[in-house]
């Protein structure tokens, strides 16, 4: 009988393997089938990036309304949420809780706090704790996002 191998770590997406990320030379760059713990943690990381950096175009009753899909992918207009506004910045945290549960299934999420960015005052800094689990790995994480290139402000300051 063969040797079954364990490999130890979390495979990497499927957009992450269909990639062909290229050196600095241009040169094509081999792709991890599996993360180690550093690995699933930046992925994570750039997964929230992109999905937090993302606007869904459906208006904010509508997308509360109903369950997101593939096509929901994103956060709602960020312009309706004014920072000034501790309620609207409470159903905005509810937002970003929900949309990482459902688009980035391997962080469960413990708590989402949102502050505005000191440099640019169009800008929010998303803290995000919780814990990354896939298969039997459950590593405690806490990232800071981003978010403003969606508040309508341009990066020429």
């Amino acid at each position: 009988m063969a040797d079954a191998r364990r490999s130890v770590g979390a495979p990497a997406l499927i957009f992450e393997r269909l990639a062909q990320p290229l050196d600095r030379q241009g040169n094509p760059v081999a792709v991890a089938r599996t993360h180690d713990i550093k690995a699933l943690r930046s992925s994570v990381e750039r997964e929230l990036r992109c999905l937090l950096n993302t606007r869904v175009a459906l208006d904010i009753d509508t997308l509360e309304g109903r369950e997101r899909t593939t096509i929901d992918y994103g956060l709602p207009d960020l312009s309706a949420f004014p920072l000034g506004n501790s309620e609207a910045m409470q159903r905005l945290v509810r937002h970003v809780s929900r949309t990482i549960s459902v688009y980035e299934p391997r962080l469960r999420v413990h708590e989402v706090a949102l502050e505005p960015l000191t440099r640019r005052g169009d800008a929010l800094l998303a803290r995000v704790s919780g814990n990354i689990e896939v298969g039997t790995i459950v590593e405690p994480v806490l990232f800071d996002i981003a978010v403003g290139e969606a508040l309508g402000g341009n990066d020429d300051d």
